[in-house]
């Protein structure tokens, strides 16, 4: 069986879902709040057509922001 970030992420999710996980100046993120956020992310990926197999150029700064889109990336 094949196990991908995003299948580890939904796991620990199950089990602390209102532990932060990510924390910068202005935000706490739980693990609830990170799997919400790559869901919505892979959803709208999936709406535009972007799929297994598929390449994926995101151009980002620093900062929490940017892991969602990894994470819903690797769902896909």
């Amino acid at each position: 069986m094949k196990t991908t970030l995003y299948d580890q992420l939904l796991h620990i999710q199950q089990q602390h879902p209102t532990k932060v996980c990510l924390r910068d100046a202005k935000n706490d993120w739980t693990f609830t709040d990170l799997l919400d956020k790559t869901n919505r992310h892979a959803d709208a990926l999936a709406h535009q057509g972007l799929g297994l197999g598929d390449r994926l150029l995101y151009i980002a700064g620093r900062g929490m922001n940017t892991l969602p889109l990894l994470l819903a990336a690797n769902k896909l």
